[in-house]
C-alpha cells in the first residue's frame, strides 16, 4: 500500500503492455498446431491463474496520446487485472482424421477444468485512483477464456475456454478520470469464442464435421460502499460491467 505516480507526456499509437499504476498479469500459454503427420488433435490452451489486488493509498497515471486498445493487454488505466487463457492449436491439415483443433484454455483455473468457480479479485480501501488522458482507466479487470484452434479439411474446431469470475470491490474509494472513453471501473468477464471448420480441399464434404462453440463468460460482481466515480471525457462512463459468451467458430470452405 503506497502512492503511486505515472506521467508518460508522449505516445504514438498504443503500447504493448499499457501504461498502469499496478498491473497484474495471468495468462495462460498458447498451444500449438497437431503434428505434421496429421495424428493428432492441435493442443489445448493454458488455463490462467486467479489474483487478488488490494490497494490503499493513491493512484495518478497520466498519458498524453494514446490511441485506443485493441486488444485486453493494451489497456491503461490506475489499475489494469488480466487473466486470460491461451489459444488452441489447429487441427491437423488432412481430410480423412478424426482429430480436432484444441480447445480454448480457461480463465481464473490451473488445472484444465470446464469450468472456473474461482473469482479474480480488485479491492481498493480508502483509495484515490486518478487519471489524465484519452482511454486510460480508473480500474480495469478482465478475465477471459482462450479461444478454440481451427480446424482444417476433415477435422472440427475446437472449443473456446470459460472466462473466470471478476470481482471489483470499491471501499471508500474516490475514483476520477479525465479523458475520451476513460471510464471510471471496467470489469468483464468473457468467454472463449469456438475454432473455425474451414475445409480447402475442393472436394464434397459429407461429414459430421463441424465448427467450435464459444464458451460461457464467468459472472461480474461490482461493489462500491461509500465510492464517487467521476468521468470528463466523451462515451467515458463511470462503470461498465459485462460478461459476454464468446462467438462461435466459422464454417467455410473454399
Amino acid at each position: 500500500n503506497a502512492d503511486i505516480d505515472v506521467t508518460v507526456t508522449s505516445v504514438t499509437g498504443t503500447i504493448d503492455r499499457g501504461v498502469r499504476g499496478i498491473s497484474a498479469f495471468s495468462l495462460g500459454g498458447d498451444a500449438y498446431v497437431a503434428s505434421e503427420d496429421n495424428t493428432d488433435s492441435g493442443g489445448h490452451g493454458g488455463g490462467a491463474k486467479t489474483f487478488t489486488i488490494t490497494h490503499e493509498g493513491d493512484i495518478t497515471v497520466s498519458v498524453a496520446g494514446l490511441d485506443q486498445a485493441s486488444t485486453f493487454e493494451e489497456l491503461s488505466g490506475g489499475i489494469v487485472a488480466l487473466s486470460i487463457g491461451g489459444n488452441g492449436g489447429d487441427g491437423p491439415q488432412t481430410i480423412a482424421n478424426s482429430q480436432k483443433g484444441g480447445n480454448g484454455g480457461v480463465a481464473s483455473s490451473s488445472d484444465g477444468s470446464t469450468t472456473s468457480d474461482i473469482e479474480s479479485l480488485v479491492e481498493t480501501d480508502n483509495a484515490t485512483i486518478t487519471t489524465s488522458g484519452d482511454h486510460v482507466m480508473g480500474i480495469a479487470a478482465v478475465t477471459a477464456g482462450g479461444n478454440g484452434g481451427d480446424g482444417r479439411e476433415s477435422s472440427d474446431g475446437g472449443n473456446g475456454g470459460f472466462g473466470g469470475t471478476v470481482k471489483v470491490d470499491l471501499d471508500h474509494t474516490d475514483i476520477s478520470t479525465g479523458g475520451e472513453s476513460a471510464y471510471g471501473v471496467y470489469a468483464v468477464a468473457r468467454g472463449g469464442n469456438g475454432g473455425a471448420f474451414k475445409d480447402s480441399s475442393g472436394l464434397l464434404d459429407f461429414g459430421s464435421d463441424q465448427a467450435g462453440h464459444g464458451q460461457l463468460a464467468g459472472n461480474v460482481k461490482t461493489n462500491g460502499y461509500g465510492s464517487t466515480i467521476t468521468t470528463s471525457g466523451d462515451h467515458a462512463h463511470g462503470m461498465v460491467a459485462q460478461a459476454l459468451g464468446g462467438l462461435g467458430g466459422d464454417a467455410s470452405s473454399g
